[in-house]
């Protein structure tokens, strides 16, 4: 194309809302690259721009309580512009929960930080990605852009989703209702559920033939390695492995302490888990 020709083109303009669906739309069309090619990769991308899609949907509510309220600083940096830095994620949930607060909650179930935990992966860290868990999570958080469109937005959902992937927007509705449970407060794959009740007839572990009795999430044992601050790690499922306080750890969780040493179980000297053989499959929890 030839620059005079370039130049005559209108200027790209789309509102908070279409950007963001703009954004979702592309969302789904990796996702079925990623389902349709059988290839991982597209996965990364799918979730980057849901992602990016959660965060404009939660700035949109913003401007609508407010204009200003999507921005930074908004005393510093007058008068208002496309340069003028917008709220940091952290500063964008906190204004959110305050403008919507047990509106946004009911929804919620730990999905907004999923969401945020999911694209640092993706953005700072080696990515590892595992199937078809992955899946499942994208579900759940389609699912929430879904429920805060039509609940929070007021919005008709469907008809922002282009028309050659609305079979794969039903698809997505089917699974979250068919395999995605609601327990511990947070949505997860039904067999973690499962995983999590079982795990609960294992209250023991022999260490040196010697029996101890496990630390549960939340147990005073536990509290001397984290900060307990204003509101208790434990007034939310596991991090690691999504159980509830007072429950025992999946085997191999993170969190999980050492009931011999008092250290991180699945990296403690006391007993090797991994030759053990009995570091549970589904450890790593998803919300």
């Amino acid at each position: 194309m030839k620059l005079q020709e370039m130049k005559d083109k209108s200027v790209l303009k789309l509102s908070l809302l279409e950007n963001a669906f703009d954004f979702l739309n592309c969302s789904l069309d990796f996702f079925v690259r990623a389902r349709n090619q059988d290839s991982q990769k597209e996965w990364k991308f799918a979730i980057l721009n849901i992602v990016h899609a959660i965060e404009l949907l939660l700035k949109e509510r913003l401007r609508r309580e407010h204009e200003l309220l999507i921005y930074a600083n908004i005393d510093k940096y007058k008068p208002i512009s496309r340069q003028t830095p917008t709220v940091t994620w952290q500063v964008l949930i906190e204004r959110i929960k305050y403008v919507l607060g047990n509106d946004l909650e009911k929804i919620d179930a730990g999905r907004i930080d999923k969401a945020r935990e999911l694209r640092n992966q993706l953005v700072h860290y080696d990515i590892e990605l595992h199937f078809p868990e992955i899946y499942h999570e994208y579900a759940n958080l389609w699912n929430f852009v879904r429920e805060f469109t039509e609940k929070i937005l007021g919005e008709n959902f469907s008809q922002r989703i282009n028309t050659e992937l609305q079979v794969e927007n039903d698809d997505l509705g089917a699974l979250f209702f068919e395999e995605i449970v609601y327990y511990n407060s947070i949505f997860m794959a039904k067999e973690l559920k499962d995983d999590i009740l079982q795990e609960q007839l294992n209250t023991h572990i022999t260490i040196d033939g010697i029996e101890y009795q496990r630390i549960k999430y939340g147990d005073p044992e536990e509290h001397a390695n984290f900060e307990l601050g204003s509101i208790p790690y434990f007034s939310h499922p596991c991090g690691d492995c999504s159980v509830g306080k007072g429950q025992v750890h999946l085997i191999g969780c993170d969190i999980e302490r050492c009931p011999k040493c008092g250290e991180q179980l699945l990296s403690d000297k006391c007993v090797d888990l991994h030759v053990e053989g009995v570091v549970h499959p589904h450890r790593a929890g998803y919300q």
